[in-house]
């Protein structure tokens, strides 16, 4: 026996629901442990980033073991290379979010750090949000 629920559109619901799944997979972020991996990937060895780092494999080999973070002195030296957002890769010291009210923010941290700068700069010459 089938219970139908009430007050429900039947013909709306299922796909609002399925595009609510492809955006929160398209916005999903990856982890700081993710992006180094990512970054690793596209480097194509550890070795490679390790002498990106002028450091040793094995140095880059717990990174990715061990802490599972890339140190933050080599994160804009590995974005460099990489691609890989120095946003997902040091979230703690590169927050996405730089301006809450900039719905952009997750999409594209440039144009929000624009925003960010733009509302300090407005602040510091006195006008008014």
């Amino acid at each position: 026996m089938c219970i139908r629920a009430r007050n429900i559109n039947h013909s709306t619901f299922p796909l609002t629901k399925i595009r609510e799944r492809i955006i929160r997979a398209r916005m999903k972020t990856p982890t700081p442990y993710e992006a180094l991996c990512q970054a690793t990937e596209r480097l194509k060895s550890q070795a490679a980033l390790a002498r990106l780092c002028n450091v040793t494999q094995p140095v880059a080999w717990r990174w990715l073991q061990s802490s599972k973070r890339l140190p933050a002195e080599y994160v804009l030296r590995v974005e460099a290379a990489t691609g890989v957002s120095r946003h997902h890769l040091r979230p703690d010291i590169y927050p996405v979010s730089l301006c809450q009210s900039c719905s952009a923010a997750v999409l594209m941290p440039d144009i929000a750090a624009d925003c960010a700068f733009n509302r300090a700069a407005d602040l510091h010459n006195g006008v008014a949000a």
